[in-house]
């Protein structure tokens, strides 16, 4: 049962956007999955609810309410993919999710704010031994605050995915609907989690 936590201690960074999408373009590779919704806003959960609505019918995948008990049971599919919408600044469960993981996957888009919280998360991962990466999302390219984020991990030598979510109206639109088409870069995501063997 391959595990990713998605993770940020910051809200509104683009966890369940990155879980949802991550999880259909992994389906659209092949792979078994299915979404932990470990947050008590059940933002992934509602999503789900509202998918199941359209014309195109439900996700491809289930999403089901999680804690910290059914996070560290996980599922006894070896072959599924579980991935962990966790919530902000909930600590038992985010620490629960990193635990159980074999990736962690940190969504930050390149602002001041997030940037900074960024550390913190990043810190718990690497006290935990855990392998993990950063994931940019919401990027315009050729900003000096993209820059100064790249500089900035590099200088720490901070995992990074090499896959750029770019910062489009697009995304936002795919929310409670069933992802059809265009996944906007994290169909390249779930290739190289693939390939770099964390969900193998």
């Amino acid at each position: 049962m391959p595990m990713i936590a998605i993770t940020n201690l910051k809200g509104g960074t683009g966890k369940t956007t990155s879980s949802i999408l991550l999880a259909e373009a992994l389906y659209r590779l092949g792979q078994k999955v299915i979404v932990f919704d470990a947050d008590p806003q059940a933002s992934a959960s509602i999503w789900a609810a509202d998918a199941a609505q359209e014309e195109t019918g439900p996700l491809h995948f289930d999403v089901v309410p999680a804690n910290v008990q059914s996070i560290k049971a996980g599922i006894a599919d070896r072959d599924t993919i579980v991935i962990v919408d966790c919530p902000p600044g909930m600590p038992t469960v985010i620490e629960a999710a990193i635990n159980a993981a074999d990736v962690i996957l940190i969504p930050v888009s390149p602002s001041g704010i997030e940037v900074s919280r960024m550390w913190d998360t990043i810190e718990v991962a690497q006290e935990k031994g855990k392998d993990f990466g950063v994931l940019l999302t919401s990027v315009v390219l050729n900003t000096k605050t993209l820059q100064e984020v790249l500089d900035a991990l590099n200088e720490e030598e901070i995992p990074m995915y090499t896959t750029r979510i770019p910062q489009r109206q697009d995304i936002k639109r795919l929310w409670g609907t069933t992802c059809e088409g265009q996944l906007h870069g994290y169909q390249y995501l779930a290739q190289e989690i693939l390939e770099l063997g964390a969900a193998a």
